[in-house]
């Protein structure tokens, strides 16, 4: 494999000048110098390092060089060049010459860019790098129903049970009622019995925009208080407390405990939109105590969510590859004469298993024209926090609403309005499965989770003169007094030429060329022989005839038998 050819060069041992030749003049024209040379000797050997035609192999570490340059290669002693490309991986996964000499190249960084100026040994770790990519970026499409209705009311519950602030003496304070500072072991009803006790485990049920909501437990300790059932019960439920009251909803969002006189309310108000109506019933919330399970509790429903909406469903990747599952809601907000505004919701469950509610990571607004077009959207970025998962603490991804438009047109289903993610740049962990080199060097390695990344580039070297490189054996060269030094460039800049993967270059010898050079001489051999033949036969008979033959006849004979043998050797 990539064997290159040589050439030897002759020049004349022993020269003999019988004339240095003459000018013109107005008369001659001049001659030329009579030299005779006498005598031949090897005066140089040139190498061809011309290129060599390609064997496609099939074997991604097969490399080839079509133009100028040569492989690096390092060992334990010295770094060496050759156009051999005939590399493996060894048990480290680098890139080595089948002699074992490490293959030289650019590593990358954290971030997989291309270390260029570091030389270092080409490492591919193939079924051992297993990797993973945040969700930095979504964006979704669809088409929402700006001729739908504006949002009038919102879902309203009331827990039926009163409740009633203890006076510690197994009796109801008479004038005070409960705070959401008060804690839950102080809360009783109107006979002053403790509705709840510690260790005591509530479950929430129930669904919002027809799909159901997973259960969330909320155990009770010594110090839960009031207000942290109101938060556990507002985010299982996902409302958006901080998005405020919308569209022609005075009701601001959340969980709240009017009082009246020594009598407090629970109060439920969910956000606008009909995907964000809740339904609850008597089985909703139930209470573990021991080995019983209670249903004490029931809602009076007030009113439901309505307005033009569209919900869905994404997964989007924390740095360490767990998914996230985030919800989002868009929902029409307001529209006149510049076009509609839209406001979304975004709810995600928590990284810490001990919080089950699930939490609002964000919420803004998509403004649309006349025309249905997109023109922005406020706060297009939803955070998550990540604490106690092991990964960054906070997941930041970007929103980008700009596929979607407001030109939907309600169906006869009554699904006016649609949202779909379209995209999302996160993935889930995934192993090197492969990779492939481009004829610049690059080395792409592909993942099980369809993630592409760089793993490094190999270099070429290049000499101002290839023919003062010295042999070292086995295809591999060193720098010579005469080469210059290695420049060394990546493939397809400078002078170096490019690299064909799963490919190996092939000896450049003209085997064609060679035969007819070996019979040309076979044949000289054989002409020379011939005229020998006759001359030696010659010379026997006249030697077994010198007895019988004159004097006067002897001398013409071996005077023949002298210009035979100077002729044969001319």
């Amino acid at each position: 494999v990539c064997f290159k050819s040589s050439r030897l060069d002759f020049r004349t041992q022993f020269l003999e000048n019988c004339s240095y030749g003459t000018a013109p003049s107005e008369n001659l024209g001049g001659t030329n110098p009579l030299q005779i040379g006498l005598g031949t000797h090897a005066g140089a050997i040139s190498r061809n390092f011309g290129d060599g035609s390609l064997q496609v192999t099939g074997v991604s570490t097969n490399l080839a060089v079509q133009g100028n340059g040569f492989f690096v290669l390092k060992d334990a002693s010295q770094q060496v060049y050759t156009r051999d490309g005939s590399f493996q991986l060894n048990g480290l996964n680098q890139l080595v010459s089948s002699t074992g000499q490490l293959v030289q190249g650019y590593g990358v960084d954290a971030n997989y860019n291309v270390t260029s100026g570091v030389l270092g040994n080409i490492t591919i770790p193939l079924h051992s790098l297993t990797i993973a990519s945040p969700t930095t970026n979504a964006s979704f499409s669809g088409s929402l129903f700006a001729g739908g209705s504006l949002p009038t009311s919102v879902s309203d519950y009331t827990l039926s049970q009163p409740l009633y602030l203890s006076n510690g003496g197994g009796g109801v304070d008479p004038t005070n009622p409960p705070t959401g500072s008060t804690l839950l072991t102080n809360v009783t009803d109107s006979s002053g019995v403790p509705q709840y006790q510690v260790g005591d485990v509530l479950t929430l049920k129930g669904s919002k925009g027809g799909a159901s909501i997973s259960p969330q437990k909320f155990a009770i300790t010594a110090t839960t208080s009031l207000s942290d059932l109101q938060s556990f019960l507002s985010g299982t439920l996902g409302i958006d407390t901080t998005a405020g009251a919308n569209g022609g909803v005075a009701t601001a969002p959340g969980i709240t405990i009017p009082a009246t006189g020594n009598a407090a309310q629970l109060t439920i108000d969910g956000n606008p939109g009909s995907s964000n109506d809740l339904t609850l019933d008597d089985n909703s919330l139930t209470l573990v105590r021991g080995t019983s399970t209670l249903t004490p509790y029931s809602f009076t429903k007030n009113s439901s969510a309505d307005g033009e909406s569209a919900t869905t469903s994404m997964t989007l990747y924390e740095s360490l590859g767990a998914s996230v599952s985030v919800n989002v809601t868009a929902v029409l907000e307001s529209k006149g004469s510049s076009g509609s505004t839209w406001r979304y919701y975004a709810t995600t469950p928590p990284a810490d298993p001990t919080v089950t509610a699930p939490i609002n990571v964000g919420t803004g607004t998509i403004s649309f024209d006349t025309a249905g077009h997109y023109l922005a959207s406020s706060n297009s970025s939803i955070s998550i926090d990540r604490t106690g998962s092991g990964a960054q603490p906070t997941l930041v991804t970007n929103i980008d609403f700009s596929g979607l438009n407001a030109l939907a047109k309600a169906n006869s289903a009554g699904k006016s309005s649609s949202l779909a993610l379209n995209n999302q740049d996160g993935n889930p962990p995934g192993t090197l499965t492969g990779f492939a080199l481009g004829a610049d060097g690059i080395i792409s390695g592909s993942f099980s989770n369809g993630l592409s990344r760089t793993l490094g580039q190999v270099v070429l070297a290049t000499f101002r003169n290839d023919q003062g490189l010295i042999d070292r054996g086995s295809n591999t060269f060193t720098e010579g007094p005469n080469s210059g030094n290695a420049i060394i460039t990546t493939p397809q800049s400078l002078a170096a030429g490019r690299v064909v993967s799963g490919s190996l270059e092939l000896s450049n010898v003209d085997l064609s060329s060679e035969f007819v050079q070996l019979i040309a001489a076979s044949t000289a051999f054989s002409a020379s022989s011939r005229v020998i033949t006759p001359r030696d036969q010659l010379l026997q008979e006249l030697l077994s005839a010198v007895p019988y033959l004159p004097t006067v006849l002897l001398f013409p004979l071996l005077t023949l038998q002298l210009l035979t043998s100077r002729c044969s050797h001319t």
